[in-house]
């Protein structure tokens, strides 16, 4: 997206800041708002491609985010793959035991359009029992519910090979469990639900960026567990559901067969002193449609004051049914944050992505060389 694009959300976003988040009390409600807004550019400086398969894109490209087809082009700085704007507010009543959330991102990747990205209600049925009924996020990875609050993360964009899938969020509901047991901390999360995404992000960049695939996950259902103790962390998943795709640029106008998935991941975080490591993990059975995803991240950072550096290694491969050619390729990424103040940072990521894909490969690909920057606030 050209920078004018990310203009409006820079504009908006800075009239938004010196408001700190804040609660005002009315009638035995309690409303609370916030926000948060990254204003990112970056430019692909080299790589290589396959003409026959660029898919529109004018490549070499880096894909920063999959979910919502957030891909830098060669030939020019971009501001809109990862620019976004955010907006939360939240209702409770006056005991706390019941609360409603609803959160809308507007994103350069979008041309500025906002979606809803949740809306959901929260009843505490206990001291340690939740329950969540509505719009949330899709819990598939550690970071998952902050994945667009750029300024909680350390990378400016995640690792795309592991934080890069169709589906982000469901409609449904959730019981969540916490507790404590003898020193650890813990949290037992169960949901359940569907999602249908129209005009997927993700599809655009396999399919063609002028085309459209609309997506449905139905009965969704999934177990998290996280535990943490002192300077270690660590988090389990499981999500089982169905799958179906239509392309509707080329006139499908019912989806696919159903097709069963199943999603195994694992997250193991530590803490020492000033250091800081990161291992995640993710297992994807889709032996029905085409076979299996494997994905892992590696990444250790340091704290001194404000800096903090990080490097990180992530990798994606498939393994499929038939003969065809599976997708392959990592990314080496090193990022320098400065943290200007309580509640904002700035970031430069460079990133080599290394595609190990065979010849013959019938959707974008190639090596990138990408370099970005960004501002990250929340407010």
């Amino acid at each position: 997206m050209p920078f004018q694009r990310a203009a409006f959300l820079f504009a908006l976003g800075a009239l938004l800041c010196p408001l700190p988040s804040h609660a005002v009390d009315l009638q035995g409600l309690e409303f609370t708002g916030s926000g948060f807004m990254t204003l990112a550019a970056g430019r692909v400086f080299g790589g290589t491609r396959d003409a026959a398969v660029d898919q529109g894109f004018h490549c070499p490209c880096f894909i920063s985010d999959y979910a919502q087809r957030g891909v830098y082009e060669a030939g020019h700085w971009q501001a809109g793959p990862d620019s976004k704007l955010g907006l939360q507010g939240s209702v409770s009543a006056a005991d706390g035991r019941f609360s409603l959330t609803g959160q809308a991102v507007s994103r350069g990747a979008a041309n500025g359009a906002a979606n809803l990205e949740w809306l959901y209600a929260t009843v505490e049925l206990s001291g340690n029992l939740t329950v969540q009924l509505g719009r949330k996020r899709l819990p598939l990875f550690s970071y998952s519910e902050a994945q667009d609050v750029g300024y909680a993360l350390p990378w400016i964009h995640l690792p795309p090979q592991l934080y890069g899938w169709e589906v982000v969020n469901y409609d449904g509901g959730s019981l969540v469990w916490r507790d404590q047991w003898a020193q650890w901390n813990g949290t037992v999360q169960v949901f359940g639900g569907s999602e249908t995404r129209k005009d997927s992000g993700f599809w655009r960049i396999y399919n063609g960026r002028n085309s459209r695939t609309d997506v449905r996950w139905s009965d969704i259902l999934g177990t998290e567990l996280s535990v943490s103790r002192e300077w270690f962390s660590a988090r389990v998943v499981r999500i089982q559901s169905h799958t179906q795709n239509k392309l509707v640029s080329l006139g499908e106008t019912s989806f696919s067969e159903r097709k069963r998935q199943v999603i195994h991941g694992l997250s193991l975080g530590a803490e020492v002193d000033n250091w800081f490591a990161r291992g995640e993990f993710l297992y994807i059975d889709r032996r029905d449609d085409y076979g299996k995803d494997y994905a892992n991240l590696l990444a250790i950072g340091y704290r001194h004051g404000p800096w903090q550096p990080l490097l990180s290694r992530a990798i994606y491969r498939q393994r499929l049914n038939t003969d065809s050619v599976p997708e392959r390729h990592g990314t080496w990424s090193a990022v320098l944050r400065y943290d200007l103040t309580d509640d904002s940072a700035i970031k430069a990521q460079l990133d080599l992505w290394k595609d190990r894909t065979a010849p013959g490969y019938g959707s974008m690909h190639g090596d990138a060389r990408q370099f970005t920057v960004s501002y990250d606030r929340v407010f």
